[in-house]
């Protein structure tokens, strides 16, 4: 069950990198003319991020079967985060825009906080998982935008 878990999430994260690739690569030649074409060492990168992040997410979930409170608290370390900031070093991106990243990250992470009130209490009143999930989803991105708003209106010049 742990590989055909782990094979469904890595289909998952490939497929949806590669329509990032493939929509930021239309993007740039739509814009300059050029073709972009990735190196070898960019595809090792990219497997050997797929298959770190497939690792983390196929592990909590095991984790999870056994602890309730150990796989909650894997969850909430910032392993993403960390992944991204990471591999932002490693590929040579600036300090300065991996700390933008880290302050953005965390501006970002407080309108997913009250999902995880709500969709408890969703549950325990017996709605249906996936239209509790469906309505916290919604709250989420409601409070995104409000963020969105609120950092654009009262952003420091």
């Amino acid at each position: 069950m742990f590989f055909f878990k782990a094979a469904i999430v890595g289909v998952i994260i490939v497929g949806v990198s590669e329509l990032v690739v493939v929509i930021s690569e239309y993007m740039v030649k739509r814009s300059t003319g050029l073709a972009v074409t990735p190196s070898p060492a960019m595809d090792w990168q990219f497997v050997l991020k797929t298959a770190i992040t497939v690792g983390i997410i196929v592990g909590v979930s095991e984790v999870v079967k056994h602890s309730n409170t150990m796989g909650a608290l894997i969850v909430a370390l910032p392993f993403t985060s960390i992944l991204v900031m990471t591999w932002m070093y490693v590929e040579g991106a600036p300090v300065t825009k991996i700390a933008q990243h880290s302050s953005s990250t965390f501006w970002y992470v407080l309108p997913t906080m009250p999902m995880f009130l709500v969709l408890p209490k969703l549950l325990e009143a017996k709605w249906h998982y996936y239209l509790s999930l469906f309505l916290c989803c919604v709250l989420t991105t409601a409070l995104f935008l409000l963020m969105d708003w609120m950092q654009n209106r009262y952003a420091q010049p």
